[in-house]
């Protein structure tokens, strides 16, 4: 009689519990975090001249640099206009270097993180580009996902005439 009460005692507090009145409570705040992607974005390093002030495109954004003197050192945005672009310059997704170093004019790209380049491409002479499209371009880099690239070229008049791009995807 004794074990007959304590097993209905025992199931008795055991059927009081349903698990729909358990509440699991979460130890982490969910991450929100774009997931790595293979989409590839177009950047171009920020510039004091527009292709459509150059008149290479009136559609196509981007920048022209000029590079004036031998003991200068310039840094400009890389930016892309993803998805998310609504107005402005675009997303900053680097950086490009421009100095000149032992006869050679360098080009140094550094991607922010959560972004990678795939391609790195150079314009860089004393005579004005004639087109914007980096297939043109002397001077081209495949990539797999490197956060840094470098060119160094061999330019001996100024000014140079820079345009840097850069293929980009997203690591993060």
């Amino acid at each position: 009689m004794l074990l007959f009460t304590l097993v209905t005692f025992l199931s008795a507090a055991c059927n009081s519990d349903p698990l729909e009145d358990i509440n699991i409570r979460s130890t982490k705040e969910p991450i929100s975090q774009q997931a790595p992607t293979a989409k590839k974005y177009m950047s171009f390093a920020l510039g004091e001249i527009s292709f459509f002030e150059a008149g290479l495109s009136e559609v196509q954004w981007g920048w022209i640099n000029k590079y004036d003197k031998k003991d200068d050192t310039m840094s400009w945005s890389l930016l892309i206009r993803d998805e998310h672009y609504v107005d402005g310059d675009g997303l900053n997704v680097g950086e490009v270097l421009f100095y000149y170093l032992n006869g050679k004019f360098v080009a140094e790209f550094h991607a922010r993180k959560g972004f990678a380049m795939m391609e790195t491409n150079l314009y860089a002479s004393h005579e004005k580009p004639g087109s914007w499209d980096p297939a043109t371009f002397s001077m081209h880099h495949k990539l797999t996902r490197s956060t840094v690239d470098r060119f160094s070229v061999y330019v001996m008049q100024f000014p140079i005439y820079v345009i840097a791009h850069a293929t980009i995807v997203r690591t993060q």
